[in-house]
């Protein structure tokens, strides 16, 4: 059922005016012993736009912003919305090459860059049409042509006065590009509303209130962070921010009695658990949820996470969404099901379909695609740079198109999974990540799930390559424990048998790689794709078959 009626506002600016209004003296960000109240951010805010205007922004514009988890980051963002600009968020750890592919992608005309990006902050203000804005020390950069200024100098001297920019629900409010390197990366856009829809939606599914305090390790220039920002400043709660992932210093966290909910992948979870001073920490009784998202946090980490770590105060959710949807998918917000993803979101349509968009009935048997519909779905992907107008370029296949039996468009996930008659879906696999192999569909996480049960393994990963007769094969990419790091080839003989004992011959790997780690992308995403494009390399070479 749609929750469309509740929306209230008509951008996020309103949002934002309304609580500097309200509670002009509680805290609204903090990091590293600075702190705003929301009066003082939206004055900040007000002061950026303004920097924004001067430098010629107009609304539609893309601002870029590289930096870490900061106050200058959620600042930036919302003087990016003040004018109806584009806020666009690059990854951190984006080379210098990636970062310009982005800028002519989205044809930023500014970038706030953080000045310890040292290579990617002198690219920018060399970069002819890009005006950039340096968080910090600006020695290195003030004689160069797009140097205009440091950040925070720019504001102290910038007016505080509104920008009059009118904004309405259908402007476009985000960028965020996927995780991939640039040049397979999509721009995804959003637009006010998304955002607006999703804050309704979290606050009925997790009960947020404004007394919300958080610790946001999560990276803002990913959707998930982002939001996590956005949905709590919603309701008009506090953020405590985080530049980077310290297990000692979560885990000290956990202990601030003023600490309502954590967000966190499971990486960082799975990490918190190897700490030897785990079954110490006394997690806050006013901890009410750890969420999960980003990814499946494997049963035997929340169970682990529950009995070591949280013993009854506060509680683990798996939670679904992504960046095409604003993390607005499905959660187990009623009650833990470990291995679930859990029910759709309170005002998110989200059904599974075959291939031929017909939807599915419950059973474990029936697998499908995942859809989901509602305001909360992006409005498409950044379309071709040498148009005159991207955004009016936007691509929506083929991810955005109908279903039978659903009305208007639904977005395709790519996730598959089933969902049983009580309405909680389970996730089976990502359709890209589906192996056929001799005209057999295989799911690599089915044998990855039956692979941990060795001893051996510390972590591993499945990946359909090519097969010039079978079409595809598998290959296991295994990380050993320690005890098995020097005897991999009596490892592999052990997995070997374990696979040819608990699954059918097909669905056997036939190419095991041994590694010290696997590779990951920036929130612990495994990426298959460089595995496939090794093997690819390799096979062309005529070194494998």
């Amino acid at each position: 059922m749609s929750l469309l009626s509740e929306v209230k506002y008509n951008n996020l600016n309103e949002v934002l005016d309304k609580q500097a209004s309200a509670q002009a003296s509680k805290t609204c960000v903090r990091y590293e012993g600075k702190e705003l109240t929301y009066g003082q951010f939206h004055e900040k805010v007000l002061k950026l736009a303004n920097v924004f205007l001067s430098l010629g922004a107009k609304k539609r514009d893309f601002i870029g912003i590289q930096t870490s988890n900061s106050i200058e980051f959620a600042v930036s963002i919302y003087a990016c919305w003040r004018i109806g600009a584009v806020a666009t968020p690059l990854i951190s750890l984006w080379t210098t090459r990636e970062v310009a592919e982005a800028v002519d992608k989205a044809k930023i005309g500014i970038m706030v860059v953080k000045s310890s990006i040292t290579s990617v902050a002198t690219k920018m203000c060399k970069t002819e049409g890009v005006k950039t804005i340096i968080i910090g020390d600006t020695a290195s950069y003030k004689d160069l042509p797009g140097f205009k200024g440091e950040f925070w100098d720019l504001i102290e001297k910038a007016p505080a006065t509104d920008t009059k920019v009118m904004i309405a629900k259908n402007d476009l409010a985000s960028c965020h590009f996927t995780s991939g390197t640039t040049g397979n990366s999509k721009g995804v856009l959003h637009d006010h509303l998304g955002y607006l829809y999703a804050g309704i939606v979290h606050t009925k599914t997790f009960g947020l209130t404004s007394a919300e305090y958080i610790y946001l390790v999560l990276p803002m220039y990913h959707i998930f962070g982002f939001i996590n920002l956005a949905s709590v400043i919603f309701v008009g709660g506090s953020i405590r921010m985080l530049d980077k992932f310290d297990p000692q210093i979560l885990l000290k966290s956990f202990e601030d009695p003023s600490m309502t909910l954590f967000c966190g992948v499971p990486s960082i979870y799975k990490m918190l658990m190897t700490q030897d001073n785990v079954e110490s920490v006394n997690v806050s009784k006013k901890n009410r949820w750890f969420i999960s998202g980003a990814g499946p946090l494997p049963p035997e980490t929340e169970n682990d996470l529950n009995k070591r770590l949280l013993r009854g105060n506060g509680r683990t959710c798996q939670a679904y969404g992504g960046t095409e949807d604003t993390c607005v998918g499905a959660a187990n917000f009623e009650k833990p099901i470990p291995g679930a993803i859990g029910k759709a979101m309170p005002g998110c349509n989200l059904e599974l379909v075959d291939d031929n968009g017909n939807i599915l009935p419950f059973g474990k048997d029936n697998v499908g695609e995942v859809v989901n519909q509602g305001p909360h779905v992006m409005v498409g992907y950044l379309g071709d740079p040498k148009a005159a107008d991207p955004v009016d370029h936007k691509i929506t296949d083929p991810v955005l198109k109908p279903i039978k039996g659903g009305d208007g468009i639904w977005y395709w996930s790519g996730d598959i999974g089933y969902r049983d008659e009580n309405g909680v879906f389970y996730l089976t696999d990502r359709s890209k990540d589906i192996a056929k192999v001799s005209e057999r569909l295989v799911y690599p996480s089915e044998i990855e799930i039956t692979l941990r049960n060795h001893p051996g393994i510390k972590e591993i990963a499945v990946v359909g390559v090519p097969h010039k007769t079978y079409g595809e094969q598998l290959l296991a990419v295994v990380v050993p424990t320690e005890q098995w790091k020097d005897k991999t080839n009596e490892l592999e003989a052990e997995l070997r048998t374990l696979a040819e004992k608990e699954l059918a011959k097909y669905k056997v790997p036939r190419h095991w790689w041994f590694k010290t780690s696997l590779q990951t992308n920036s929130l612990g995403k495994v990426l298959k794709k460089e595995y496939r494009d090794q093997f690819k390399k390799l096979m062309e070479k005529g070194k494998i078959e």
